[in-house]
């Protein structure tokens, strides 16, 4: 990658930390910017890719919402998909004037009709050597605030995230959303509840669904009782002094 290619990326992420991120209570961690809240954690990244071009890069911020509970908990969920259990990409949030505008240089025909047709779908923004790199900061960081955070916002709960995955809707995490829901219905101690998300994996994937959901709800449970006992040490140890 073309190092002024790397600085403009890089200095693109900074001004959407100091201008819509820390105001609004985000904290720095390598290529992300976390705010906490009391069951979750909500997260913005960076993800570049490299272009076929090669005066140009790639580039998205990743969306995503991590429950706590599953974090500490399930040995499966470390290596989930851009670090949450509920994540959306910003490239999807787009609308079609915004698109238009990003790649009106294109020289393809009818543009308008295709910038409709990627409405709602994975787009990324492109940086040249030759972009305006603050028009493009604006941009992006115009639809971080106004669409982006508030996104974040509207599904930053346990709550939210376990309505979508008892409906079957997507997880985040490359699984069926039941198996998901099963899982931490039963972290949370709903054993029924979880019954019933293991009842629909087995309508749906059959016995050795169930199985491998059954091994993964054994191991998360171990991990509870292990992390509880060493805070219950950890507590005795303070209060003795």
């Amino acid at each position: 990658m073309k190092k002024e290619l790397q600085d403009g990326i890089l200095y693109i992420f900074n001004q959407l930390g100091k201008n819509c991120l820390k105001p609004r209570g985000f904290k720095r961690k390598g290529n992300s910017y976390k705010r906490e809240k009391r069951d979750v954690i909500e997260i913005v990244s960076l993800q570049t890719h490299r272009s076929i071009q090669p005066n140009e890069i790639l580039f998205t911020i990743n969306l995503s919402i991590r429950i706590k509970l599953l974090g500490e908990c399930d040995t499966y969920y470390p290596g989930i998909f851009h670090g949450g259990h509920w994540t959306e990409r910003l490239g999807a949030l787009l609308d079609k004037d915004t698109i238009e505008r990003l790649w009106v240089t294109n020289s393809l025909e009818r543009w308008d009709i295709l910038a409709e047709r990627l409405v709602g779908k994975d787009n990324w923004w492109a940086l040249r050597t030759d972009s305006d790199v603050e028009f493009l900061t604006k941009e992006v960081a115009k639809v971080l605030c106004e669409k982006g955070i508030p996104l974040l916002e509207e599904n930053a709960s346990e709550e939210k995230i376990l309505e979508k995955w008892v409906s079957g809707q997507g997880s985040g995490i490359l699984e069926h959303p039941y198996i998901s829901a099963a899982v931490f219905l039963k972290l949370r101690g709903d054993d029924e509840g979880s019954e019933r998300m293991i009842q629909k994996v087995l309508d749906n994937e059959g016995e050795p669904g169930v199985n491998f959901l059954r091994s993964r709800i054994e191991v998360a449970m171990q991990n509870l009782r292990a992390k509880r006992l060493i805070e219950k040490i950890s507590r005795q140890r303070e209060s003795s002094k």
